[in-house]
C-alpha cells in the first residue's frame, strides 16, 4: 500500500521582514567588520610602538589586512621573524651563519665589522625582540570590549528594523 501524504504550504505573516533582519549582510556583517578594523589598528599602533627602530623600515613596514571573517597584523620584511623570535646560535655545529651581505648595513651603521657580526650571531644567536606578540596581547585584552560594542550595534539595528 503506498504512503499516504499531503502536500502543504505555509505562509507566515511576516517572513520577508524577518529574513531581512536576520540577514547578516545587513546586521552581524558591518558590525563584525567594526571589530576586525577596530582589532588591526589597535595591532598596528601597538606593534609599531615596540618595534625596534635602527633605520625605521621594519616599523614603517607593519601593515594590517581584515579579510573577512579574520584579520592580520604583520611586516612582510624577511628578517622580521627574526626580529620577533630571535635566532639560535650553533654554528658551525648544524646550524648556519647569517649572511654578510644581510648584515653590513647595520653593522657599518654601528660601527662594527660584518664579517665579526656575522660570526657572533651565527655562534651565539640573536635575542628575541617581540613586537608583533605584544600587539597580540593588546588585540586579545581588547577584543571582549569590541564583540560586546558589536553586540550592542546588532542589538540596535534590530530594534530598528523591528
Amino acid at each position: 500500500m503506498p504512503a499516504a501524504g499531503m502536500k502543504f504550504a505555509l505562509d507566515v505573516k511576516g517572513m520577508a521582514k524577518l529574513k531581512k533582519k536576520l540577514d547578516p549582510d545587513n546586521l552581524v556583517n558591518p558590525a563584525i567588520l567594526d571589530v576586525l578594523d577596530e582589532a588591526v589598528e589597535v595591532g598596528v599602533s601597538v606593534a609599531k610602538s615596540k618595534a625596534p627602530v635602527d633605520t625605521g623600515a621594519l616599523k614603517r613596514s607593519i601593515t594590517g589586512k581584515v579579510q573577512y571573517p579574520s584579520a592580520t597584523v604583520f611586516s612582510p620584511l624577511d628578517y622580521a621573524s627574526h626580529v620577533e623570535y630571535g635566532t639560535r646560535g650553533g654554528a658551525p655545529t648544524g646550524r648556519r651563519y647569517p649572511p654578510v651581505s644581510a648584515l653590513r648595513g647595520w653593522a657599518s651603521r654601528h660601527g662594527i665589522n660584518p664579517w665579526v657580526l656575522m660570526y657572533k650571531i651565527g655562534r651565539e644567536g640573536t635575542k628575541a625582540q617581540p613586537f608583533i606578540k605584544p600587539a597580540s596581547d593588546a588585540v586579545n585584552a581588547k577584543l571582549p570590549l569590541l564583540v560586546r560594542d558589536a553586540a550592542k550595534a546588532i542589538a540596535k539595528g534590530w530594534k530598528k528594523k523591528r
